[in-house]
């Protein structure tokens, strides 16, 4: 647990060849997501050097999440220009891609939820979508009458089960109840 008044020191700085955007940690080893030079997912050491990259031609990955809502780690990217969420194993290979249900959308930040599902916000249409992996299908969660407007990332809490929004010059914060 983090404390205000804790020490935080520099222990190094990784070098990476481009644009990194997403990044999670899995074991001992990073998964970073590359806007440029070519757009690309790798698998990074701690000391930089690449053990893995994905085939996938992605656009735009912006956005990485670790879903373990399974028995294995399962990566999901979002690529806003492909308007796709993909779904990797943890050697980066394709398990699953899901094509954004609103054509004229813009998938970004994830957040897993479990049980098998994502959010992902789409700051074009100002929706949340909820993601069921397990059946593919993709329902809204919230939008603009819930106040919502340019969504641009999300993380949720599920100790307190609270889901809060980043929209540009404000995060918004819900409560989740059954």
């Amino acid at each position: 647990m983090f404390h205000i008044g804790d020490r935080i020191a520099l222990m190094k700085a990784i070098p990476v060849k481009g644009e990194g955007w997403g990044i999670e940690s899995l074991r001992d080893s990073l998964i970073v997501g590359f806007k440029s030079p070519t757009p690309r997912v790798e698998i990074l050491s701690e000391e930089g050097a690449v053990l893995g990259t994905s085939d996938m031609s992605f656009s735009d990955p912006l956005y990485i999440q670790l879903d373990n809502s399974s028995h294995t780690t399962r990566i999901l990217v979002s690529d806003r220009v492909n308007e796709t969420v993909y779904m990797l194993d943890d050697g980066l290979q394709l398990l699953q891609a899901f094509q954004f249900p609103s054509p004229a959308g813009e998938p970004c930040g994830l957040a897993a939820v479990g049980g098998g599902q994502v959010l992902v916000n789409d700051r074009l249409t100002s929706t949340i979508q909820l993601l069921d992996l397990t059946r593919g299908r993709w329902q809204t969660l919230l939008g603009e009458e819930e106040g919502l407007g340019a969504p641009f990332s999300l993380v949720y809490n599920k100790a307190m089960r609270q889901l809060y929004v980043g929209c540009y010059d404000e995060v918004k914060v819900y409560t989740v109840s059954e």
